[in-house]
């Protein structure tokens, strides 16, 4: 995880892999599942899955639910913003 670890929480801003599109697109994060011991699931048997709404160039907004990536971007995840070089 990114960002001296920060934990992911509701209206955290990531960057979620669109599973029609394959695209990269900013989105807000609106539900974040928690395991049976209340803590922000990052381990393998959750995979850090949260609710978000994404914002697509054109098509106005969708929900998804998205899992941490973990190496590279693939479809269906999210993780967090690259940081910008300037």
């Amino acid at each position: 995880m990114a960002d001296d670890q920060q934990p992911v929480g509701v209206a955290s801003v990531v960057h979620h892999v669109s599973q029609d599109t394959n695209e990269c697109c900013a989105a807000l994060v609106t539900r974040v599942f928690k395991n049976d011991d209340d803590s922000v699931g990052f381990g393998s048997e959750d995979l850090g899955t949260i609710g978000v709404t994404f914002f697509s160039w054109a098509d106005g907004s969708d929900m998804a639910t998205s899992y941490e990536c973990q190496e590279k971007p693939i479809p269906g995840t999210w993780h967090w913003p690259e940081r910008c070089p300037r």
